[in-house]
């Protein structure tokens, strides 16, 4: 039972951010029309924190309120973030040998507002980590790609269509799982926001190179 209520909780969830709303999926919120939308920087050599800043500014333009917002977003992009070097030039970007008076924007004295224990803050905003959050893989030379929201969760709308369903069958022995039960769970759900434009996408974000 405690498996099961994971994997649908882990589908809900993944349906609730980024789902497509074809295919048997509901719409989340990265599907949503009318959300607002932020292009990260497309190299490291420009500060990755502003694209997080122009997405606060697209929620207080839109009558939003920053103060029960939240962010969401990959692990790998947020420690990709933490891990971001300010040269103490003005200049934000990747580690490199020849970069001067490294700090990394994870250190209070670098950036105010991003913890490093606890509940995970940018500017007093939480945020959330979840792989739900899908990530592009561009290769082992090129930095994967992803996807941070900001929205407030008062503002999202969760339709339940009905009760759920609990479908058993012995069919396991089909598919080589002889003597197994198969349970499958449905449920139709939809997601939506009573302020589109006050959810606010950065894409493109960069998240690591995987090697």
């Amino acid at each position: 039972r405690v498996h099961l209520e994971a994997a649908v909780a882990e589908t809900l969830l993944k349906g609730y951010l980024v789902g497509s709303g074809s295919s048997n999926q509901p719409t989340g919120l990265t599907s949503l029309s009318g959300t607002s939308s932020v292009t990260a920087s497309t190299t490291d050599s420009t500060v990755v924190m502003q694209s997080l800043l122009r997405a606060m500014q697209k929620v207080e333009e839109n009558q939003g309120d920053l103060g029960q917002c939240v962010f969401v977003m990959h692990p790998k992009a947020w420690y990709y973030l933490m891990s971001v070097l300010n040269s103490g030039t003005g200049t934000v970007g990747a580690a490199t040998a020849t970069t001067t008076q490294q700090l990394p924007l994870g250190m209070a004295s670098a950036f105010a507002g991003i913890n490093t224990v606890g509940q995970k803050t940018i500017l007093g905003i939480p945020v959330y980590l979840t792989t739900a959050v899908t990530v592009t893989d561009n290769a082992t030379t090129t930095p994967d790609t992803t996807t941070i929201l900001l929205y407030q969760p008062s503002n999202t709308i969760f339709a339940d269509f009905g009760p759920m369903e609990l479908l058993v069958t012995n069919a396991g022995s089909t598919l080589g799982l002889a003597d197994q039960t198969l349970v499958r769970v449905v449920q139709e759900v939809d997601f939506n926001a009573r302020l589109a434009a006050q959810v606010v996408k950065i894409t493109g974000v960069y998240a690591g190179i995987e090697n």
